[in-house]
């Protein structure tokens, strides 16, 4: 016998039949792929494009497909000019038109939304509501003891939303939803979400459901998702790039994070009175590092703590990509801040000022995660 590799081995041959048989199917393949273009074509033909419906996305998709083949055979020439209104949804917005207040139009009369989000609410509050914040997240604990100090807020006409626990458990149900009965009683009429078991809690006292950056919105899929579960507004998850948030599909109104302390882990057990044998969690506390980096730890809801980030996100400087990326609305998160720094903060953020926090970082808005 032969070695292995020295046999021959006999080419691959058919029968001119069934070469025949072959040749014919390629070509009735064709044939039923060129008709479904010129159905799908004549249905388009003539029509506007508009906000996509239930029906539309397999259409638009087809259609798609027939533009790229054309272009890649060279067709250009072929493809039929479309008039129409350019969905708003995918429209970039401008912040720095109007730079005095907060609540900005473009050149398209367009509106974007800053918004902040405190902790707490300063004895500075009428300086920064006169910069005029269209929304205002407080967390709900603080709108049941501290709402009148939200009135220079309402005297500018800022929306206040009720920003749930991101921690709820069934013993705590009751609290809960006492808590959000007597902020719809003082007028609120929004709450911010960050888990999807939540909404029932809104719901129930009759609130409008906001997306927080708990739902972990990754894709235009999850943003779809939330629009048909009723919310309003979602927040693009802080771990996606830049470009990834311009090119989320934006079927429900999306907001970003821009600028604060983003959040590293919350605790279901108080790390303050387990280290130091008390709870003394009014006073500053923090988690140190190997290489000495201090994490502010915070009280929750629940006698919890939260763990934040030792440097603070800052986006000002670059407000050009946010202001491309078709956004409904900007979010400043306020945790640590003096009074005096949280209006400084928002005036740069306006263009009004040139101030920059010490120990900035940029997220992971430009590298991703690694």
């Amino acid at each position: 016998a032969q070695p292995l590799e020295r046999q021959q081995m006999p080419a691959r041959q058919l029968p001119s039949g069934r070469l025949l048989q072959h040749a014919h199917a390629h070509r009735a393949r064709q044939r039923q792929q060129l008709c479904c273009r010129d159905a799908v074509r004549d249905r388009l033909s003539g029509q506007k494009i508009g906000c996509q419906t239930a029906e539309e996305p397999l259409v638009l998709t087809q259609e798609r497909r027939r533009i790229g083949c054309m272009l890649h055979k060279g067709g250009v020439h072929a493809l039929e000019r479309r008039h129409g209104m350019v969905p708003d949804a995918v429209a970039g917005v401008s912040v720095r038109c109007v730079r005095a207040v907060f609540h900005m139009r473009d050149a398209m009369r367009r509106q974007i939304r800053l918004r902040f989000r405190a902790r707490r609410v300063q004895h500075r509050a009428q300086e920064l509501a006169a910069l005029r914040p269209a929304y205002v997240y407080v967390p709900v604990e603080i709108l049941d003891t501290d709402f009148p100090r939200l009135a220079p807020f309402l005297e500018q006409g800022a929306q206040v939303a009720a920003v749930l626990p991101r921690v709820i458990t069934d013993d705590q149900a009751e609290d809960m939803h006492a808590m959000l009965g007597r902020a719809a009683e003082n007028g609120v009429q929004e709450a911010l979400v960050g888990n999807m078991g939540h909404i029932f809690f809104a719901r129930r006292a009759g609130m409008r459901v906001r997306g927080d950056f708990g739902l972990n919105v990754f894709n235009s899929f999850t943003e779809e998702v939330l629009q048909q579960a009723g919310l309003v507004s979602a927040t693009a998850s802080f771990e996606l790039r830049v470009a990834q948030i311009r090119d989320l599909a934006k079927s429900i109104d999306t907001e970003m994070i821009v600028y604060g302390r983003l959040p590293c882990m919350i605790t279901e057990q108080c790390i303050i009175r387990n280290s130091a044998g008390r709870c003394n969690c009014k006073v500053p506390n923090n988690l140190a590092d190997r290489r000495g980096a201090l994490f502010p730890v915070l009280p929750a809801f629940g006698h919890r703590n939260q763990i934040f980030n030792a440097h603070k996100l800052y986006l000002a400087d670059k407000h050009e990509d946010y202001e491309t990326a078709g956004l409904w609305g900007v979010r400043l998160m306020f945790t640590t801040e003096t009074p005096h720094e949280c209006v400084a903060v928002t005036q740069s953020y306006l263009g009004l000022t040139d101030y920059r926090p010490n120990g900035l970082t940029r997220g992971l808005y430009y590298r991703g995660v690694e």
